[in-house]
């Protein structure tokens, strides 16, 4: 036993030695070229190429200028069978349809266009029968002709047929060039033919035609545009101070 522990502290005592020289001998070689660098750690060895990350790395570096929405595969089935024959056929088709579609739109726009302006000149067509029927009652009253209301409504509702296509037809294309032409005109015309019957035909059965032409001229001048219902006016104007004024 005695024998065995010395042997065991002989050869830690041989171990310490050898620690400390190799230390020292270190420190020795680092003091002579100090910048010296410990030797790198060896480099870890490739990926085989049969591993299956080795296999999409070397893929990847054969393709680096192919973008990546490219590298992905495609499913099957996936591919475009259908030919330019049937492609074209089909877009014309589909043509075919819009435009049959729009065409359906803008007949319904038409139709309830229609239906719009057929009850645009049946409310207006009302008030402007009024209007004709009190003109009426103004000439009896001017000449002491007797009138009852009976007679303003009948006068009124007589008059509304008349009234409702002219009102329909310029009310609904008024936006037209030659709708506003005609109705220029007619505003001028209608309104001279109105201020001679009351200046040089003061007879009641001339007068009695005066509430006819008083409210188209007021619908005209209603439906024209701001600068041809000016236009029509100094016309009437000058015709009145030129032509029928008394000097």
């Amino acid at each position: 036993m005695i024998c065995g522990s010395f042997d065991s502290e002989a050869s830690l005592k041989q171990l310490h030695t050898h620690t400390y020289h190799s230390a020292t001998a270190c420190n020795k070689r680092h003091q002579k070229n100090p910048t010296e660098r410990p030797a790198p750690a060896p480099k870890s060895s490739p990926l085989p190429l049969n591993h299956p990350m080795g296999k999409k790395k070397a893929a990847a570096r054969s393709q680096p200028d192919v973008p990546l929405i490219k590298r992905i595969p495609k499913q099957p089935g996936s591919s475009d069978d259908v030919p330019d024959d049937e492609k074209f056929r089909l877009m014309q088709q589909a043509n075919l349809m819009q435009k049959v579609k729009a065409r359906e739109a803008e007949l319904a726009e038409e139709q309830m266009g229609t239906s719009v302006f057929l009850w645009q000149a049946f409310f207006l067509s009302i008030p402007f029968a009024f209007l004709l029927g009190a003109f009426d009652v103004t000439v009896k009253v001017q000449y002491s002709e007797p009138w009852t209301y009976q007679e303003l409504v009948v006068r009124s509702l007589k008059s509304t047929p008349a009234l409702f296509p002219l009102i329909y037809l310029t009310n609904r294309y008024k936006q037209r060039k030659l709708t506003q032409f005609v109705m220029a005109v007619g505003s001028a015309v209608v309104g001279a033919l109105l201020l001679y019957t009351l200046r040089k035909t003061p007879s009641y059965g001339q007068m009695l035609r005066a509430p006819g032409l008083a409210t188209i001229w007021i619908y005209f001048i209603v439906q024209l545009d701001l600068l041809p219902a000016v236009a029509t006016l100094t016309l009437v104007g000058l015709y009145w101070y030129f032509g029928l004024k008394t000097k």
